[in-house]
């Protein structure tokens, strides 16, 4: 189970109600649009959480966004974790990225908007498209790999195939990811994938055009 690092505010009024009904775990947390949400059942929220790894790395990164709430926000922030199968990375939960999230530590920023939302998904189909599609590519396309592709996009509730992410590479999505990516505009890590370089990607790419020729 994959275990994620959230800021917390158990001071909230909405937390300081929830752990008086007993439900002392349903504490309010950080959303991407800078507001305090209750996440109970966690797959309802319109706006997802904003979430660090749980890496060294990335618990490093989340409490030094603890220090930045904690310098800008009335009630005291603290860090927690979530887990389980109902948080879904693009969908109740995403990663905390400087570009896109800075001011949802400092107060109510209207940042998780449409175009944001679609240029996230468009970064995790990408890095995940050129992870799948250069493991298939480097197993010559057994039928080994190509099973182990659907379990991996299954996993994310994900359709589609090895194949068609190969397709989604050789777009023009992916041409706007990639020089996002390599202007420092957008994030080359993505929690669950191996990190690629600029070049791996970029050959990820390539191969993906190659498959998809005559």
């Amino acid at each position: 189970m994959d275990l994620f690092h959230v800021l917390v505010a158990l001071e909230h009024e909405g937390s300081i109600k929830i752990m008086r009904s007993g439900k002392n775990t349903d504490y309010r947390t950080l959303n991407a649009n800078g507001y305090w949400v209750p996440t109970s059942g966690g797959a309802k929220l319109s706006v997802p959480v904003l979430v660090w790894p749980t890496t060294a790395e990335g618990t490093a990164l989340a409490k030094h966004a603890v220090d930045i709430a904690n310098q800008h926000r009335a009630t005291k922030v603290s860090l927690s974790q979530v887990g389980g199968s109902c948080w879904r990375m693009g969908k109740n939960i995403i990663c905390f990225d400087p570009a896109l999230h800075s001011a949802a530590l400092r107060g109510h920023a209207v940042t998780y908007n449409t175009k944001s939302m679609q240029v996230e998904a468009a970064r995790v189909k990408f890095l995940l498209a050129a992870y799948i599609v250069r493991t298939v590519y480097h197993a010559k396309l057994s039928a080994e790999a190509k099973a182990w592709s659907h379990v991996e996009l299954k996993k994310r509730d994900m359709t589609g195939s090895w194949f068609s992410l190969a397709q989604y590479l050789t777009g023009k999505k992916a041409a706007s990811t990639i020089a996002a990516i390599e202007s420092g505009e957008a994030s080359i890590e993505l929690s669950g994938v191996p990190t690629l370089s600029l070049l791996e990607l970029k050959e990820a790419v390539g191969w993906a055009n190659e498959i998809g020729s005559p």
